[in-house]
């Protein structure tokens, strides 16, 4: 019992000390006084039965124009559903959507941990919020992508799940851009749902 007692002390003065720290939940993400906002990461999405040269359309220029819209878009719905304080980081994720590594194939949510394991955010604090595209699926007409909340000092995912984004008319760039549009309202949706005990 001493024995027992002097660990279960010895781990409140460490953790007390800020050096282990405790796991975030989906209720920090609704009562954070800021959640930085980094937009749509591209950088592991996998087209599906696209042309050769509209692949390249989309890598070289859509994806940009794309996150882009969601800033212009999207950004002040979120204001609107999440109680939080937003602030945007457009730059982070249009870098990374320059440099399209296609390391991880996003067969499930490890994986989302694993992507969010090696960002290197100019923030080092607080909560980040990014939406990261699974699949760009043309036979299916959806896109696929993962809204994800994650600490950005540990980079443990706090909250993460799919949702998709269907509709999109003629044309590449707004076949597209309009089923991301609606992925992100799905998500929306999801949020206020989640916490409508408010």
């Amino acid at each position: 019992m001493k024995k027992f007692g002097l660990l279960l002390l010895y781990e409140i003065v460490f953790c007390g000390c800020g050096v282990c720290q405790q796991e975030l939940t989906k209720d920090d993400v609704y009562y954070a006084k800021e959640i930085t906002v980094y937009g749509v990461d591209f950088s592991n999405a996998v087209i599906i039965h696209e042309s050769e040269e509209h692949i390249a359309m989309l890598e070289n220029d859509y994806y940009f124009t794309i996150n882009n819209l969601f800033f212009l878009q999207k950004f002040n719905d979120l204001k609107k559903v999440m109680k939080n304080k937003l602030k945007g980081n457009e730059e982070f994720t249009q870098e990374r959507n320059k440099n399209l590594e296609k390391k991880y194939t996003i067969y499930d949510l490890s994986i989302i941990q694993k992507i969010i394991s090696e960002y290197n955010t100019p923030e080092k604090e607080g909560i980040g919020l990014v939406f990261i595209v699974k699949s760009l699926d043309k036979p299916n007409k959806k896109v696929e992508l993962f809204p994800t909340f994650f600490n950005i000092e540990t980079k443990q995912v706090i909250w993460t799940f799919k949702v998709e984004g269907r509709g999109g008319k003629y044309g590449l760039e707004i076949y597209w851009s309009e089923k991301m549009v609606n992925a992100i309202d799905n998500f929306i949706e999801a949020y206020s749902s989640e916490f409508s005990y408010e």
